[in-house]
């Protein structure tokens, strides 16, 4: 994980966190990674994948594959921290 000192700096004051700082910062880390908005268009997406395929349908969009890689970098991120 990539650790910014400036950052460090600016949230922490003498051994205190200062949340109001820091909280919006973690916010904005979730939303970059956690991208929900495929679960909205889940059938449309999976109907068109399994348009003109061959074979057994797909079950999952390709969407869900690459939120569950960010779910998965993200709990390696809070592990080696």
């Amino acid at each position: 994980m990539i650790y910014d000192k400036h950052l460090r700096d600016c949230i922490e004051r003498k051994d205190k966190m200062i949340w109001r700082k820091y909280n919006p910062s973690l916010v904005q880390r979730i939303n970059v990674l956690m991208f929900t908005s495929f679960l909205n268009t889940w059938k449309n997406d999976l109907e068109r994948e399994n348009e003109g395929k061959v074979g057994r349908p797909y079950g999952y969009p390709e969407e869900f594959f690459l939120f569950l890689s960010k779910i998965r970098s993200l709990c390696n991120t809070f592990q080696g921290a």
